[in-house]
């Protein structure tokens, strides 16, 4: 995440415009992928002018998710999505699958154990 401050009068504005950045890395570990990430992002940090004459500073903030792409994605495949649905809340047992159906957890814990939730909110 980078945030966008901007400086009046020498006093940074508290609420900031924030820029959230999906990137795709190919690297042989995810420690190396996620330094050359800090690198790459700490590069894109830079100021500059405003239409008003305020300085505006582009700075990282950090990394908020991390995850590995498996072999069936390409290089540069990144999933987003924003829909409109009817009453998804209403639906969730049509709509959302048991915990232990979501393939990140298929391959932990196999098709032997499914309770109707492996992780509450309280946990």
């Amino acid at each position: 995440m980078f945030q966008y401050r901007v400086v009046v009068d020498g006093v940074s504005s508290k609420m900031r415009t924030v820029e959230e950045r999906i990137v795709t890395i190919v690297s042989q570990n995810a420690y190396d992928a996620l330094a050359e990430i800090k690198r790459n992002a700490y590069q894109d940090q830079t100021r500059y002018i405003n239409n008003e004459g305020n300085e505006v500073f582009i700075e990282f903030v950090g990394v908020m998710d991390f995850i590995e792409l498996g072999i069936e994605c390409s290089e540069n495949d990144v999933w987003y999505e924003i829909k409109t649905m009817r009453k998804p809340m209403e639906r969730k047992e049509q709509l959302i699958p048991k915990e232990c159906d979501l393939p990140a957890i298929k391959l932990l814990v196999g098709r032997a154990y499914c309770p109707d939730k492996l992780v509450t909110r309280n946990s």
